[in-house]
């Protein structure tokens, strides 16, 4: 696999329209597909939400707020909406843009998350 960027449009949608939510793009995270098992990790993400592979998923429950860290290129709030052993279904506060969805992609970036 290349480690070029590449575009990849995404299309804008009305914040409250559940319907475009579900069927947004959703981008898989390149570096999640190699060995290397981190605590966390960035399973897919769209503008609307992600899917996060955590150790600690049994702690949280939906309808939790949270908020995740992307070192210093994005912070942003989240609210659970489904847990798994090892997953969470997370939904944004806010939609995000493509910039910041190339920077929760960046190789290497190490993901915070906490409670709110």
């Amino acid at each position: 696999m290349s480690s070029e960027a590449v575009a990849i449009p995404i299309p804008r949608m009305v914040a409250g329209d559940t319907a475009e939510r579900r069927r947004a793009a959703r981008l898989p995270n390149p570096a999640s597909q190699g060995p290397d098992r981190r605590t966390r990790r960035l399973v897919d993400i769209s503008p609307f939400g992600c899917g996060l592979e955590v150790a600690e998923a049994a702690y949280y429950q939906a309808g939790q707020f949270v908020q995740l860290n992307f070192e210093e290129a994005l912070t942003i709030r989240a609210i659970v909406r489904w847990t798994g052993e090892t997953r969470l279904g997370l939904e944004f506060t806010r939609p995000l843009a493509s910039a910041e969805i190339e920077a929760a992609l960046t190789p290497g970036v190490s993901i915070g998350f906490n409670r709110l």
